[in-house]
């Protein structure tokens, strides 16, 4: 898995920002699920030279209530699109990697 840069653009029409509730523990070692999921879209458009970083898509995700852990970015366009995956857990540097491809707009 290549880690890509921060500063990196992303490429597509529809950018998608998202990370799912998680499930975790409480004191009694018995789960419960931390609503901390979120879904932002952003419409970007190549006429009017607009470009999104990944550092761009962090900003958003962390005015969304994003903390630490994993969540995702969709970049997509009519006849593909992909995935990248952000992660600044287990004390390791904060990264960026392509998780996935897709056929069209998801």
């Amino acid at each position: 898995m290549e880690k890509l840069h921060l500063t990196d653009e992303i490429y597509g029409d529809i950018i998608r920002i998202f990370a799912d509730d998680q499930i975790a523990l409480d004191d009694h070692m018995c789960t419960y699920i931390e609503k901390k999921g979120f879904i932002v879209t952003k419409y970007v458009s190549e006429e009017h030279g607009e470009s999104v970083t990944f550092a761009d898509c962090v900003d958003i995700a962390k005015k969304n209530g994003f903390t630490i852990g994993i969540f995702y970015i969709m970049a997509e366009k009519p006849l593909e699109g992909t995935i990248f995956q952000y992660a600044n857990c287990n004390d390791q540097e904060p990264f960026v990697s392509e998780y996935g491809k897709t056929r069209g707009y998801a």
